[in-house]
């Protein structure tokens, strides 16, 4: 747009394949057993965004806007939550009955949404001092829930934050070039509620 300013947009299909350990490895962590889940196949997305960077000498400033939608989104479910309802999914595995009180497992999910905006920031404070910052909003949730659990544990809701997806993101990091080959960093990252 003009010699600071740059305008940039991109449209892109992705997936990604379920991990060895999402479909094969089971385990027990004190009394929750995540089970196996061998049936489940990648996740497909289909992505759009748009955003601004604006770059002078000393200081770089980037905004984006997102807009993704995933298929077959894989997401970690419990599917029971009391000793009586797990004692039939642990059948079989040599767990001892009443030892588990959570079973987990990778599912599809269904179909959700990731979109939000990003600001970006970088600011030279001297020729060897650097701040960064920035802040992320992300609305992430099903639109449609493609599993059904037992009736003491609910479904993924649809229309509802996904719970590994924080709604807000902020970072603040500098870096500290303390010799031509000694560079240090430090980063914080905060998840406000």
């Amino acid at each position: 747009v003009t010699p600071e300013l740059v305008a940039r947009a991109a449209v892109y299909r992705n997936f990604a394949a379920p991990g060895m350990n999402q479909m094969y490895r089971s385990f027990v962590s004190g009394t929750s057993y995540t089970a196996t889940s061998p049936n489940l196949v990648p996740q497909t997305n289909f992505g759009k965004e748009i955003g601004l960077d604006y770059v002078r000498p000393g200081v770089e400033i980037a905004f984006t806007v997102f807009d993704n939608k995933l298929d077959n989104f894989i997401d970690f479910a419990p599917l029971c939550t009391t000793a009586a309802t797990c004692n039939p999914l642990i059948a079989g595995t040599g767990l001892a009955a009443n030892s588990v009180t959570r079973v987990n497992q990778y599912v599809n999910a269904g179909t959700a949404v990731f979109r939000g905006a990003e600001l970006l920031g970088k600011f030279d404070v001297s020729p060897r001092v650097r701040l960064n910052g920035g802040i992320t909003h992300t609305q992430a949730y099903l639109t449609s829930s493609a599993y059904t659990t037992p009736a003491t544990t609910p479904p993924d809701p649809t229309d509802k934050q996904i719970g590994q997806v924080p709604k807000w993101i902020a970072t603040f990091g500098g870096t500290w070039q303390a010799t031509d080959t000694l560079a240090l960093a430090a980063q914080i990252k905060a998840f406000p509620s």
